[in-house]
């Protein structure tokens, strides 16, 4: 997702949504869902820096900036809804960027799966691709 995808879109989710099976079998969808509730400002003498006001619940608020995008995604890019298994028996993964700011907004790489499964930063992307697939054959 980038900034300008965002800034055009209603709601953004937060965070890694993910769906569990209940004791009973219930199914359980957790997604922290943001609401863009502002303009995009940008500025012309920083062109790298941005923030986009958001809004969660009823009195929570919060911005998008370069520093944290990384952990947000479109509601149609969210991996809920790119399957209708549930995380427990069948795990969809994606690898998400992370932006370090204190290594010089280094970017690194890691595997976040339905199931609640966070992977370790990796410099490569398919450094976080071999992790995604040990997850899923481990959990088979």
């Amino acid at each position: 997702m980038d900034i300008q995808e965002a800034a055009r879109a209603s709601y953004i989710h937060w965070g890694n949504c993910t769906r569990e099976t209940g004791p009973r079998g219930g199914i359980k969808s957790h997604s922290t869902v943001c609401k863009v509730n502002g303009q995009l400002k940008t500025w012309k003498t920083r062109p790298g820096e941005y923030r986009l006001p958001v809004k969660h619940g009823m009195r929570g608020y919060g911005e998008v900036t370069p520093e944290n995008i990384s952990q947000f995604h479109l509601e149609s890019e969210c991996p809920l809804l790119n399957s209708g298994d549930v995380g427990n028996d069948n795990h969809v993964t994606r690898i998400q960027t992370v932006t370090v700011p204190i290594l010089g907004n280094k970017e690194f790489y890691r595997v976040v799966c339905t199931c609640g499964f966070v992977g370790k930063e990796h410099f490569f992307t398919f450094e976080a691709e071999g992790d995604a697939n040990a997850h899923v054959i481990a959990s088979s």
